[in-house]
C-alpha cells in the first residue's frame, strides 16, 4: 500500500493547480462576458443619445423653419442659419444611417428628415417666398417636427 501514497500525492500536485486554473479561467470568462454586456449596454445608450439629439435638433429646425424669418436684401426669406444647421444635421444623419436604427420607425423618420434637410442644404441662404413656403409645406405635410419629437421621446423612454 505504500507505493500508492507517493502516486496519490503526485496526482494531487498535478490536479490541484489544474483545477485552480480551470476555476480561474471560468472566472475570467465570466468577467469578459460581463464586460461585453456592459460595453454593449453603454454602446446602446450612446446610440440612443445620438439618435435622440438628432431628432431634437431636427425638430427644433422644423419649428424655426415654420416661423417667418427676416428678409434678405432682395426681399427673399433669410434661411442662412437654417441652411447651416441642415448641413450639420445631414452629416449626423449619414452617421446614424451607418449605425442602424435603435427603435422601430426611427430609420423611416430619419430618411424623411434627411430628404427635407437635403433640400434646405442645397438651397442658397436666401430663398424666394415661394420656395420657402414649399419647404414649410413639405415639412408640415409629413409632420416632420412632430415625428422627430415623438422619436426623441421614445428614445428617452417617455413613450412606448
Amino acid at each position: 500500500g505504500g507505493a500508492w501514497l507517493p502516486a496519490a500525492a503526485a496526482v494531487l500536485l498535478v490536479l490541484g493547480p489544474a483545477a485552480y486554473a480551470i476555476h480561474h479561467l471560468r472566472d475570467l470568462q465570466a468577467q469578459a462576458s460581463d464586460r461585453a454586456r456592459i460595453d454593449q449596454a453603454a454602446l446602446k445608450r450612446a446610440q440612443d443619445r445620438a439618435w435622440g439629439a438628432f431628432f431634437d435638433q431636427a425638430a427644433g429646425l422644423v419649428r424655426e423653419f415654420e416661423k417667418n424669418p427676416p428678409s434678405c436684401q432682395r426681399g427673399e426669406e433669410d434661411r442662412r442659419v437654417e441652411r447651416e444647421t441642415a448641413v450639420a444635421l445631414l452629416e449626423a444623419s449619414h452617421q446614424l444611417a451607418a449605425q442602424g436604427s435603435p427603435i422601430t420607425g426611427a430609420e423611416s423618420t430619419r430618411t424623411d428628415l434627411h430628404a427635407w434637410l437635403s433640400e434646405i442644404a442645397l438651397e442658397d441662404g436666401c430663398l424666394s417666398p415661394e420656395r420657402d413656403k414649399e419647404l414649410r409645406q413639405y415639412a408640415m405635410a409629413r409632420d416632420l417636427g412632430g415625428e422627430a419629437e415623438r422619436m426623441s421621446r421614445r428614445l428617452q423612454g417617455a413613450e412606448p
